[in-house]
């Protein structure tokens, strides 16, 4: 299979199988690929998996989701990165991704909704 040029959203992708197939796709030549993770160790190796290809998961509303603590997980998971990076995870990249704009007032303040 040709993936040079694709963009692939890779579930999982800080460790085992999904992470060997975010490597094996960019060593493939895909354009873009995303690593979808709700794990802490992925921001940990956000250096090596790069914070613009992280987005944040919670896995709602299968069994093993972090419902109903999601808010306070995500909040722990955060605490060590920059806004910037903050802002890439928890929405910018998945903007791009799927192409979603995202209206102007959230884009300068997330905290206005």
């Amino acid at each position: 299979m040709n993936i040079e040029g694709c963009v692939a959203l890779v579930t999982g992708a800080n460790r085992g199988l999904g992470r060997a197939f975010a490597e094996a796709l960019l060593a493939g030549g895909a354009a873009k690929v995303y690593a979808a993770a709700r794990d802490p160790s992925a921001f940990l190796q956000r250096e090596v998996i790069g914070v613009e290809n992280i987005l944040l998961e919670s896995d709602y509303p299968h069994a093993d989701s972090t419902w109903p603590h999601t808010q306070e997980r995500v909040r722990a998971q955060l605490a060590g990165l920059s806004p910037a990076e903050i802002e890439r995870v928890t929405w910018r990249n998945a903007s791009e991704l799927f192409r979603h704009p995202v209206p102007a007032a959230y884009a300068q303040d997330p905290n206005a909704w």
